[in-house]
């Protein structure tokens, strides 16, 4: 860090090993909430690091109980890194056991497609919804770039996901 103030990776081990040493939950999750909050952004930290901080400060509040503290310092995570795709995903599950809304779950994909553009599962899951909602076109479209992604990535689409796609072209005519 003294050589490269702007080295995430070595930031990210020195404050480690400095939350490392705290020894209860609530001292970590104070710390934490220093490092992602108004201390972090003065220290001129990384707001990747400000919201990984965030996230770990988030599952520390889950594991103690505290669902509000979670729900707070989770949304801060992806306030501060919407790429982190960890944050994202804990969001949608956390999201999906809640509430049964299929217009917030798009948001929720939609988050998670902005945190990892490249993964298939997500375009999936996005055609699905989208399919369920009635919207073909939008269903067809990120169903063909699901399978564009398979196949660039050498799995190709499984028998299922053929059939998926011959059933979005039939209902788009």
């Amino acid at each position: 860090v003294t050589l490269d103030a702007r080295d995430t990776v070595a930031q990210l081990r020195l404050l480690g090993t400095r939350f490392a040493r705290l020894h209860t939950a609530d001292e970590k999750i104070a710390a934490y909430d220093r490092i992602w909050g108004e201390e972090g952004a003065r220290a001129g930290l990384d707001v990747g690091i400000r919201g990984r901080f965030a996230l770990d400060a988030a599952l520390l509040s889950r594991e103690s109980g505290d669902e509000r503290g979670f729900v707070q310092r989770l949304g801060r995570a992806l306030d501060l890194d919407a790429t982190n795709k960890d944050a994202a995903l804990l969001g949608l599950s956390y999201y999906e056991q809640r509430l049964d809304d299929r217009v917030g779950l798009v948001d929720w994909l939609t988050n998670l497609l902005l945190a990892d553009p490249a993964d298939p599962q997500v375009h999936l899951r996005l055609a699905r919804e989208f399919a369920a909602g009635g919207a073909m076109e939008a269903a067809s479209r990120f169903h063909r770039n699901a399978i564009a992604l398979l196949t660039a990535g050498d799995r190709g689409a499984t028998v299922e996901q053929a059939i998926e796609s011959r059933v979005l072209k039939v209902m788009l005519r």
